[in-house]
């Protein structure tokens, strides 16, 4: 297949966007879509080498694999190499085993399927996986599993290009039909997996079989651009919160096919694709692909909470001389043949089987506890990890609210229950706080709770749970209980800051918030509505449990730490103990994570004498600091959840909000910290 320099450039404007848009840069949100264009690519250019074999007559399945393996192995055997150096170095226990878990994906090219059952590609941890890119590669490897021998059979049963291209065009519509519908039901399997993305890759081979259309070089023209605007439409206004691969992939795919039908070399904007530096970056695209990920992360690793966007684009920048130093002396050694002065098959066969079974054996090694690292926290920081286990305490039981038995008894006392604790996980992980001062108190409750389920009536949260974890059903049914049998205490726990967009949330994508609906409504579409709505909400409960003689008794959000607490502890190991102050979350920051809920409980106290707030920080908080812990305890198990160390803290506090429920909140004067809101305090006196 005759070399094109203006694929090459096409290379460039795909990898560089991936680039951008993993260092955070603004402008470049849509830019994950330069992958969609490597797919595109590779559809084309394999399928065009494919195509030519078969008609020479020389079609080898060994020859196409042996192609792959010396076109993908040993770069991405290098950096894996180089990465596993950095990891050791850098990780924790947790993140290491998880690494080799990616290693052995990697190895046996299942990487996608195992991020997809871990997490998801825009996650807050997906940033810290060195080898979170190597998904693409997961699925192209997949797809050339089949795909070959796809194409021999049709190609076998009909060689007019009518035929092929009608027969891929047929899957590719039932791909992208199901990408469509996955987008909404399962996105993160919709993201990695390949049946979604299968009309990608044959975008490019169609592309492949139709060549270039019959048309004016001129309209070719203009048609090559139109795809580059559309790529260039979607690196800029695509986002996390797109739903993606969906039609809205149709954009930069059928861009970057349209270019490769229509461009050349000789003529704009072929020529502008196929000038030198455009051209430099796509031959080493492959290699700038694989070390950029890597480097960001272990950035990110090492710096924690300090990641700075000149560090992310330090860490871009220096994966430009890395790319070109493995292409120059790893890449290009391997693509030559024994007969080109390179390696023999039986060489590239060898080093793909030895290179792979290392990989393997070291991945299991480590992600079994192998290895031993270099620093290690002491024990006692992570038995402070221990937390209430979700399945004995009524918290995310499937189908609650259809149970007789749903409710789970707080406090030791066999009295009658006076009070319901209720809440999403922040109310599971202040349980035990709950559960002692109730017990000390000779009092009696009832807790029940759902995952990123708010406590108020009438909200219907954006989860893709709720057809087994109906969150407005328990929390009616809960609060209808409560009534039932005399209770006239509810206890309002939750992380309120998922679903009013504090802090950083405040400036992060609608995706990374959780979205709320009022019943049989349909989902936010801005924060203000999010706020909105809970507020409205708020109210609702308020004056239903007004008419019902209940008072409502809201605990404020445990502060949400910068890192997840294993990570600040390893620090303090590696760094000093110093780190664990400096990498805890300040006061400062704490107040800015509760600052809408601060604002519109307060707004609702106005409004109803039945709420109560009730501040954590003087039982959690420094001064200046709400530690992640002591230097031998952790208080929390993950970023915002407190383990049972961190909630022992909180029973006073616990033991406060019930001594004040059984007097009456109308007559509470409790000794809590005031937080000043518009001139009065959050705490009602």
């Amino acid at each position: 297949m005759k070399h094109r320099r203006d694929i090459d450039g096409l290379r460039a404007v795909a990898v560089l966007p991936v680039l951008l848009f993993h260092a955070q840069v603004a402008g470049f949100g849509g830019g994950y879509v330069g992958v969609d264009i490597f797919f595109v690519i590779s559809g084309y250019l394999i399928t065009g080498i494919l195509l030519n074999d078969l008609r020479e007559k020389r079609f080898s399945i060994a020859n196409f694999y042996e192609r792959r393996a010396r076109r993908i192995l040993p770069a991405l055997f290098a950096v894996a190499i180089t990465t596993s150096v950095g990891a050791y170095a850098l990780m924790t226990p947790d993140q290491f085993v998880d690494y080799g878990q990616s290693l052995v994906g990697l190895s046996l090219f299942a990487s996608n399927v195992l991020f997809w059952l871990e997490s998801g590609y825009f996650e807050a941890s997906a940033e810290e996986k060195p080898l979170l890119h190597t998904w693409s590669l997961a699925v192209e490897e997949q797809f050339y599993i089949v795909f070959p021998f796809l194409l021999f059979i049709l190609w076998k049963s009909n060689r007019r290009t009518g035929f092929l291209v009608m027969a891929m065009a047929l899957v590719s519509f039932a791909s992208l039909l199901l990408s469509q519908v996955m987008s909404v039901s399962a996105p993160t399997a919709n993201f990695y997996l390949l049946p979604s993305r299968v009309w990608e890759l044959m975008a490019g081979s169609i592309a492949a079989l139709l060549g270039a259309p019959q048309i004016s070089p001129r309209l070719r023209d203009v048609v090559a651009w139109l795809g580059l605007a559309a790529i260039g439409i979607s690196v800029y206004l695509f986002s996390e919160a797109t739903p993606f691969p969906s039609m809205y992939a149709l954009m930069p795919v059928l861009g970057a096919a349209a270019v490769i039908m229509c461009a050349s070399s000789d003529r704009y904007p072929g020529k502008l694709l196929a000038t030198s530096p455009l051209v430099a970056v796509g031959l080493i695209s492959y290699s700038l692909y694989l070390w950029h990920q890597p480097l960001l992360a272990l950035y990110r690793i090492h710096s924690g909470p300090d990641v700075t966007a000149a560090g992310m684009m330090g860490a871009v920048i220096l994966s430009v001389p890395l790319a070109w130093l493995s292409w120059r002396y790893v890449e290009a050694p391997f693509r030559k043949t024994a007969a080109a002065g390179g390696y023999s098959r039986n060489v590239v066969y060898a080093f793909a089987a030895v290179g792979g079974i290392a990989m393997v054996a070291y991945g299991a090694l480590v992600s079994l506890g192998g290895v031993r690292l270099p620093f290690s926290v002491p024990p006692t920081v992570y038995e402070s990890f221990a937390r209430l286990k979700p399945d004995d305490n009524c918290f995310d039981i499937a189908n609650s609210e259809e149970l007789d038995a749903y409710l789970c008894p707080v406090g030791g006392s066999n009295a009658p229950p006076d009070f319901l604790l209720i809440g999403d996980s922040h109310g599971l992980s202040l349980k035990p706080a709950f559960d002692d001062a109730a017990s000390k108190l000779g009092r009696s409750g009832l807790f029940v709770g759902y995952s990123g389920c708010p406590p108020l009536l009438g909200l219907r949260p954006d989860r893709r749970d709720q057809t087994i974890r109906n969150c407005q059903a328990l929390v009616k049914r809960a609060y209808a209980d409560a009534e039932r049998l005399g209770i006239k205490t509810i206890i309002l726990v939750g992380r309120w800051d998922l679903y009013l967009g504090d802090g950083e949330l405040a400036s992060a994508p609608l995706s990374k918030l959780q979205l709320l609906s009022q019943a049989d409504g349909s989902p936010a579409v801005s924060l203000q509505a999010n706020r909105r709505i809970f507020e409205n909400a708020l109210d609702l409960t308020a004056e239903y449990a007004l008419d019902r003689g209940i008072e409502l008794h809201i605990i404020r959000q445990v502060p949400r730490q910068r890192q997840s607490p294993e990570s600040i502890y390893y620090s303090a190991v590696r760094d000093g103990r110093d780190a664990i102050l400096d990498r805890s979350i300040s006061r400062t920051d704490y107040l800015q994570q509760t600052q809408s809920a601060d604002v519109i409980i307060a707004r609702s106290q106005r409004r109803h004498r039945n709420i109560s707030y009730y501040d954590v920080s003087d039982f959690i908080c420094l001064e200046s600091v709400c530690p992640v812990g002591t230097p031998g305890r952790s208080y929390y198990f993950d970023d915002d959840h407190l383990s049972l160390v961190g909630a022992s803290l909180l029973e006073p506090l616990a033991m406060i909000v019930l001594e004040g429920a059984l007097s009456g909140a109308s007559e509470n004067a409790m000794p809590l910290p005031k937080v000043a809101i518009a001139g009065r305090s959050a705490v009602r006196p």
